[in-house]
């Protein structure tokens, strides 16, 4: 070899530090390799987070820490010690390490997630391992800096510093992101569920770190901060287990007979109809306003398809136009429906006989 010296190193330890690096790394793919293999012994339902952490921060890790035992063989001089040690590139290894870890645990636990169908949780827990591993590389870097002599009362103040005027700067991102775990955690909303914001009437498209997407009925998308979405009364129809069918009808009577009639045949109709909750059935001759009897009709129908209810309402809007006609009786009120005049009940009596 040619006579020179590197940071404190002569020609053949220089020679056998490259090859120990160049040595290192099939020995590395070759020891991950099999215990991946071992790994994927057990079993799992992501065998490819499985493969991508032993592929690469373990294989890193790994040969990392080979090289490390290889050139302690060397006989390094104390300055090539120092500037090795000094470096930071087992703090690198460890860390690359320890990233692979928290992926490998976040994903199981996203999939473990969505195999029990709590699918929700899992942007939650995507920024929750951002943060984790933002910690962990804080504590690791400031742990080598002690190791490498540095002051760390200084780098402590600039970080307090520095962190506050982080907080200052995104407190309103603080608050859209508490927003989010409290949706998350509570739920009172899911993604696909059609509820109520106010005056805003929509199905919840996505609940995001930031913000809460709907999308309502005229198509149109309303984005809404968490921070304000979660601090206000939400009503989530899809949460219903039936949906309430209450009406108050104007009717105009010629007579008691008549509303009996109609009290009867108005309960027969909400009780033989399939769709209605018998046992939720309220029909009352409730007022008389201006002359006219106030009917009001109260049930629940079993469905919580509001499409169904429309229908089941239909068939039943349809049988009290039936019932009202047949008694001889009409509906009154500001937008009245087109009917014949009401006849007489001693008129109405003698046309039938």
């Amino acid at each position: 070899l040619p006579d020179f010296r590197q940071m404190g190193m002569d020609n053949w330890q220089v020679a056998g530090l490259l090859k120990f690096f160049i040595l290192s790394r099939p020995a590395a793919m070759l020891i991950t390799y099999l215990l991946m293999r071992l790994a994927l012994l057990i079993p799992n339902r992501f065998p490819l987070g499985i493969q991508h952490f032993f592929r690469r921060p373990m294989r890193f890790f790994v040969f990392i820490l080979i090289a490390r035992l290889l050139i302690d063989h060397l006989g390094l001089s104390m300055t090539a010690r120092i500037l090795l040690e000094s470096s930071g590139i087992d703090y690198i290894a460890f860390t690359v390490l320890v990233m692979g870890l928290l992926s490998l645990l976040r994903d199981y636990q996203i999939r473990k997630m969505q195999h029990a169908g709590n699918a929700h949780y899992v942007a939650l827990l995507k920024p929750f391992t951002t943060i984790v591993k933002i910690l962990v590389v804080t504590i690791i870097a400031l742990y080598w800096a002690k190791q490498a002599g540095y002051d760390m009362s200084t780098i402590l103040a600039g970080l307090g510093v520095g962190s506050l005027a982080v907080a200052l700067a995104a407190q309103k991102t603080l608050e859209n992101v508490i927003g989010a775990i409290t949706l998350y955690t509570a739920r009172p909303v899911s993604a696909g569920d059609l509820c109520r914001f106010g005056d805003v009437v929509g199905i919840v498209e996505e609940i995001g770190l930031r913000s809460t997407i709907i999308r309502t009925l005229d198509r149109s998308m309303v984005v809404i901060p968490n921070s304000v979405f979660s601090s206000v009364e939400i009503e989530n129809f899809s949460r219903r287990d039936r949906i309430r069918f209450f009406r108050r009808y104007r009717i105009q009577v010629p007579g008691a007979d008549q509303m009996r009639s109609i009290l009867d045949a108005v309960r027969q109709l909400m009780s033989h109809h399939e769709q209605v909750m018998e046992e939720t059935v309220s029909v009352r001759f409730e007022d008389i306003a201006d002359a006219n009897a106030i009917l009001r009709v109260d049930a629940g129908v079993a469905t919580t398809d509001y499409q169904a209810f429309l229908a089941v309402a239909e068939e039943l809007n349809l049988g009290m136009l039936d019932i009202v006609h047949q008694a001889g009786a009409r509906f009154t009120g500001p937008a009245q429906l087109h009917q014949e005049p009401m006849r007489p009940a001693d008129q109405g009596e003698g046309e039938t006989k």
